[in-house]
């Protein structure tokens, strides 16, 4: 998953799958790889960016394998942080 740096002080990124929280990036990061997922599976993918005590919304995208090869770049809307 690929998204869009937020703007303002941004701590880093929490990663979601289809809901539940999974990993945490620091704020350098924008590129977050999926593993051990089913091929020809529906998921959701979500993002929210961190600043200290401050969350950012879910943002989120649904998507579809279609071969455990292909390489999934799903893009995010960029995050805005108040």
């Amino acid at each position: 998953m690929i998204w869009t740096a937020s703007t303002g002080s941004v701590d880093g990124y929490d990663i979601y799958l289809n809901g539940a929280k999974i990993a945490n990036m620091w704020s350098g990061s924008t590129v977050f790889s999926f593993t051990g997922l089913i091929q020809d599976f529906q998921y959701v993918g979500g993002v929210k960016s961190k600043n200290g005590f401050l969350v950012s919304s879910l943002q989120t995208v649904d998507f579809q394998t279609t071969s455990l090869d292909t390489v999934l770049a799903v893009d995010v809307e960029p995050i805005c942080m108040e």
